[in-house]
């Protein structure tokens, strides 16, 4: 190792080898781990609550609870079976893009839209300043940038709050922020919200459903398009989400 000639040097990239492949399967095991613990969840409570209706002569009232917590554990389960699918897709190859020229205004308003039942429930004012733009890039995929956003921002806020959706034309760059009033992320999570698994609010986010994996997609397919995204946020004051894209 401390020899200046080639025979060191071969020693030196032998040695970077093993640490890598030693990281490797460290995160690998990780992985494996956290999806083992995050299907045990729904599995423990599913098995359960229907060992709990077979067994016991129940009110009506309260079977019917057990068993809105089944459905509610089922499609956890579900949820997390797709996100885990597509993580593997993207991780493929790149080459699954497929472009096209589309407006991502329209696409922005039309995710609003299909997430109007879950703001309204929650008297959530939405504020909107979404002009139409057109981008060339994968629309599928970015459909599921601004679902994971906007569910996200609508998941984390409490009632009566707001959520400002904007998009705007810098230069030949494409720009949408998602910003609510929120919880908020600690700054020290910030760096890791975008990990796999990660849940800077892990109480609140098991309560509310979520797998650690959303932001996680959502980075992938905006690095998969050139682009970047940026996080601004303040403990119980509210983030900013800002996707920084390519316009081609």
């Amino acid at each position: 190792m401390k020899r200046k000639d080639e025979i060191g040097k071969l020693a030196g990239h032998f040695t970077h080898m093993t640490r890598s492949l030693e990281q490797l399967e460290e995160m690998r095991q990780e992985f494996v781990s956290n999806v083992s613990h995050e299907m045990q969840s729904p599995l423990a409570s599913i098995q359960g609550f229907s060992h709990t209706l077979l067994q016991a002569d129940l009110p009506e009232e309260q079977r019917r609870h057990y068993l809105s917590i089944i459905e509610d554990e089922s499609k956890r389960m579900s949820q997390l079976s797709k996100q885990l699918l597509m993580l593997a897709s993207l991780d493929k190859e790149e080459a699954i893009l497929e472009k096209s020229s589309f407006d991502v205004g329209d696409q922005i308003r039309q995710v609003l839209f299909m997430t109007e039942w879950s703001w309204r429930e929650k008297e959530l004012a939405i504020d909107m300043d979404i002009p139409s733009l057109m981008i060339f890039a994968d629309s599928r995929l970015m459909q599921q940038v601004w679902i994971n956003l906007l569910t996200n921002s609508i998941k984390y806020t409490d009632e009566g709050g707001t959520i400002f959706v904007r998009l705007k034309q810098q230069e030949n760059l494409c720009v949408v922020e998602v910003e609510d009033t929120g919880i908020g992320i600690a700054e020290e999570d910030i760096p890791n919200i975008f990990q796999r698994f990660y849940r800077a609010d892990k109480t609140r986010s098991r309560q509310e459903g979520s797998s650690g994996l959303g932001l996680a997609i959502t980075n992938r397919i905006i690095a998969m398009h050139g682009g970047r995204i940026e996080v601004e946020s303040e403990l119980d004051k509210g983030s900013v989400f800002r996707v920084i894209l390519p316009m081609m």
